[in-house]
């Protein structure tokens, strides 16, 4: 399947990135295993995408930076963190349970509060950066709960639960 998707976007869109995407940011043992498969079926790709939730993670940050290090070097690929988040609270809005939110799902270092989320945000950037990585995705910003629209990513989010932006997204300007 994934060959024969990656035929057809070569051949109707050749200058598109192809991107595939494991959810083992921090575990090069499992990164290594899925994309020596993808190697071992010839499967053409381009860019290395990884998503890394602490909550589900581990909470080394440090492992991160690993195998963006070791996939980049063995698969002479672009590797990005297409996916990754961090609680400002561990509260909620509404009444639908959030994905993270519990005191044993935070990494010591950041609290969950504004500051906290920003400095996480700042320090996978920088791993992220240092360790030869091309790029780096919050999911999801703008996941606010409203009256019609429940979430339960709310507390991940870069708005308050009265929709004032707390700030992370300005890590973005340290990064180019």
């Amino acid at each position: 399947l994934l060959k024969k998707a990656s035929l057809i976007i070569r051949k109707n869109f050749p200058e598109m990135k192809i991107m595939l995407h494991i959810d083992r940011g921090d575990n090069g043992t499992l990164s290594t295993w899925f994309f020596n498969i993808i190697k071992n079926n010839n499967i053409d790709y381009d860019i290395i995408g990884l998503s890394y939730y602490s909550y589900w993670n581990g909470k080394n940050l440090q492992n991160v930076g690993k195998n963006i290090r070791d996939l980049k070097k063995r698969f002479s690929k672009d590797v990005c963190i297409v996916e990754t988040s961090y609680m400002w609270t561990l509260n909620w809005k509404d009444n639908c349970n959030n994905i993270a939110g519990t005191k044993a799902q935070l990494i010591d270092k950041y609290p969950a509060t504004p500051e906290g989320q920003k400095n996480y945000l700042h320090d996978i950037c920088d791993i992220t950066y240092l360790s030869g990585g091309c790029g780096i995705f919050w999911w999801e910003p703008t996941a606010v709960a409203s009256k019609n629209f429940p979430s339960s990513i709310e507390n991940t989010a870069w708005f308050d639960f009265d929709n004032n932006y707390n700030n992370t997204g300005d890590v973005f300007l340290n990064f180019k």
